[in-house]
C-alpha cells in the first residue's frame, strides 16, 4: 500500500518501464521505508514484551549491543519480504 501511495505522490521515474510503466522508483522507496518502520515497531514491541516477561515491566529501550543479531535478522527478513512483494507485483503486471 505504501508503495502505491508513494508512487502516486512522488513517482516520476519508472522502475521497469518495459514490464510496468506505472511502477516507480519512488514506490519502491516507499515500500522499503515502510518495511524499515515495521521492523522497528516489531523490534520495539518484542523488547517491551521480553522486559515484561523477564522481570519488572517497564518501558524497554533499544539495546542494539545485545539484540543486534535479532535486529539484523528482522531487517533481512523485512528487506526480502519487500523485494518479494515488488517482484510479485511486477510479475503480475
Amino acid at each position: 500500500s505504501t508503495a502505491y501511495f508513494a508512487g502516486r505522490r512522488w513517482g516520476k521515474t519508472p522502475l521497469i518501464p518495459a514490464v510496468s510503466p506505472a511502477k516507480t522508483v519512488a514506490g519502491l522507496m516507499g515500500a522499503l521505508i515502510c518495511g524499515f518502520m515495521i521492523v522497528m515497531i516489531v523490534f520495539t514491541v518484542a523488547e517491551i514484551l521480553h522486559t515484561c516477561t523477564h522481570g519488572a515491566c517497564h518501558l524497554a529501550y533499544l539495546n542494539f549491543g545485545t539484540a543486534s543479531e535479532n535486529l539484523l535478522t528482522l531487517f533481512t527478513l523485512g528487506l526480502w519480504t519487500t523485494f518479494a512483494s515488488v517482484l510479485g507485483d511486477l510479475s503480475i503486471s
